[in-house]
């Protein structure tokens, strides 16, 4: 129960901060997606169903609070937490440098994604520009910031309020 509570309140947090605080360090107006950040950990721990599903209610919840189209971020980073949630067991989680690597991956997958669907649903979009301005930026935001979250995330996955309880 402890650990539900504590993915929600981080969700939650993750929410905040990207529709409040996160336009303050927006480097050429590409903002770090911090609720994919949490997703893509959570799927390297715990597989890809639970980390779907992850992707799916944070995805939801942009969608609900900022989104134009109500179930894009729900299907692509519940596409994308299910992917990297694949590699679970046969990754190295000790290294910092692992996880950022994987988010690097899952940002372009998930904003690729995010464009495929958009342009399915009528959007002109310019995929060059897009994958120059936006989608490299955003990829390596994230990679960057992922050491800075990770060793918590670690932390508390292997010995703190995330840690699968043991029956």
């Amino acid at each position: 129960m402890t650990r539900r509570l504590t993915l929600g309140g981080l969700l939650l947090l993750a929410l905040l901060l990207e529709t409040t605080v996160l336009d303050y360090f927006s480097i050429r107006k590409v903002e770090p997606d911090i609720v994919l950040l949490l997703g893509v950990f959570f799927a390297l721990f715990n597989g890809p169903a639970k980390g779907a599903l992850f992707g799916f209610i944070g995805g939801l919840a942009q969608d609900l609070l900022v989104g134009q189209f109500i179930g894009i971020n729900a299907l692509t980073k519940m596409v994308t937490c299910y992917l990297m949630g694949k590699v679970e067991q046969r990754v190295y989680k000790d290294h910092v440098l692992v996880p950022a690597g994987f988010l690097f991956l899952a940002s372009i997958i998930n904003e690729v994604l995010f464009y495929l669907i958009g342009r399915m649903a009528g959007l002109s979009i310019e995929w060059t520009g897009a994958f120059n301005r936006v989608i490299l930026p955003l990829a390596i935001y994230n990679a960057v910031l992922a050491p800075l979250f990770y060793n918590l995330f670690y932390r508390s996955h292997t010995r703190g309020w995330l840690k699968k309880q043991e029956y």
